[in-house]
């Protein structure tokens, strides 16, 4: 079997602020990857009526490498529609990595996201500070994990930043 994995990234797509807003019901939010051609991806209520700064956002899972055009429009409680025009957005993913499930009976996949230029180097550390395990990976890879249950401490560095996540395992 032969194909292609393409990668998806979930994006925060930041719509805007409203300085104040009188009768909003919603914005509406389309997405397109030609320009032209929108399709509906999703609504963000409104606050209704508001005298104070609200700042809106939208998550969107987006194929990495991809541009995305989002077409925002708002619709008051009276159905009146005004289109607030057009925004590109260059899907470039972040390097991170999931580590799941999470909880875990056994063990877990660390599965980074985006291109590992070198080996990751991830220690893994038990719920008194005691190094378990040290591991290197390159892509998507299992590690089973001691057969005592608890809290375990996955230590890595990612561009340039260290990072620490918590499994438990029962």
């Amino acid at each position: 079997m032969s194909g292609s994995c393409t990668q998806l990234i979930l994006r925060t797509f930041h719509l805007g602020s409203t300085a104040s807003e009188t009768n909003n019901d919603c914005f509406t939010i389309e997405k397109s990857t030609d320009g032209k051609t929108f399709e509906p991806l999703g609504t963000v209520l409104g606050h209704g009526n508001s005298t104070s700064t609200i700042y809106y956002e939208f998550k969107d899972l987006c194929r990495v490498g991809e541009v995305n055009y989002y077409r925002l429009s708002q619709t008051d409680f009276d159905g009146t529609t005004q289109e607030l025009g057009i925004q590109s957005s260059h899907c470039k993913g972040k390097l991170e990595i999931t580590i799941h499930p999470n909880p875990t009976e056994s063990g877990v996949y660390i599965s980074p996201h985006g291109k590992l230029d070198n080996d990751l180097q991830i220690q893994i550390y038990n719920s008194l500070g005691g190094l378990v395990s040290t591991h290197f990976i390159k892509g998507s890879t299992y590690i089973l994990l001691p057969e005592q249950k608890g809290i375990y401490l996955f230590h890595y560095v990612i561009v340039g930043k260290k990072k620490v996540k918590k499994v438990v395992k029962y």
